[in-house]
């Protein structure tokens, strides 16, 4: 898309106040496997949250197998710093189950060996993936142009109106996807979520939001404060 568009401009802007803002550091590269149930912790969460879940994951069970014949309880038990936990806790059971049942093994290197392409379709079959970890797993390890979009970042676009509100989130990734060159698709993605999370939650902390003056809801939200606190001081 051009830079004269405004959307693209928008976008920029947003990049830029996010980097100035907020840091991020390169994720480490990992496994395939260990990408996959990273990805299912990730969604909807910080990567401190997500890390810790994934730590928690590998030091408390011996191996992959061990997780995949656990309760969901069980692995309840270790990710208690997540949301929606529970079903989680399903997918990366039901994910290493489908998988072995496959291969007979936790290797999934073999999704990077024919090309990006071919790894999506090996990912899309497995039916605990979703459009986010397909996404994920496009960008971290296949090394192709794709943006995990989630609920969580999707609020933000969607309150700068960047995308629109009954955007789904397939259509948010493509949107996003022509306005976020490749190179610089992990970074906005880092600085996105910690955004989401810290300033522009489902309760947003527009008065300390750098990206006020840009923010249809922000000026909402700021007029309204304004007009309650001019209510109190009669």
């Amino acid at each position: 898309m051009a830079a004269g568009n405004p959307k693209q401009k928008l976008v920029d802007h947003l990049f830029s106040i996010l980097n100035k803002n907020f840091t991020s550091q390169l994720p480490p590269q990992r496994e395939v496997i260990d990408e996959v149930v990273y990805g299912i912790l990730r969604e909807n969460a910080t990567s401190e949250n997500a890390d810790a879940a994934f730590n928690q994951l590998i030091t408390q069970f011996i191996d992959w197998n061990e997780i995949r014949v656990s309760t969901v309880q069980e692995l309840c038990d270790v990710l208690f710093m997540l949301s929606d936990v529970g079903p989680r806790a399903q997918r990366i059971i039901s994910l290493l189950q489908e998988w072995f049942s496959l291969t007979y093994s936790y290797d999934m290197q073999d999704i990077t060996s024919k090309g990006v392409k071919e790894g999506v379709r090996k990912i899309a079959r497995l039916q605990a993936a979703n459009d986010y970890l397909q996404a994920w797993i496009t960008q971290r390890s296949l090394g192709g142009h794709a943006l995990p979009i989630d609920e969580s970042t999707l609020r933000p676009l969607v309150r700068l109106e960047i995308l629109d509100s009954e955007t789904s989130i397939s259509q948010a990734r493509t949107s996003m996807e022509h306005l976020i060159p490749k190179a610089k698709g992990i970074q906005f993605i880092e600085l996105l979520t910690d955004f989401s999370h810290q300033l522009c939650s489902d309760q947003p902390a527009c008065q300390d939001c750098p990206m006020l003056a840009d923010c249809p809801v922000g000026q909402q939200n700021k007029k309204k404060t304004g007009e309650s606190k001019r209510k109190k001081s009669k």
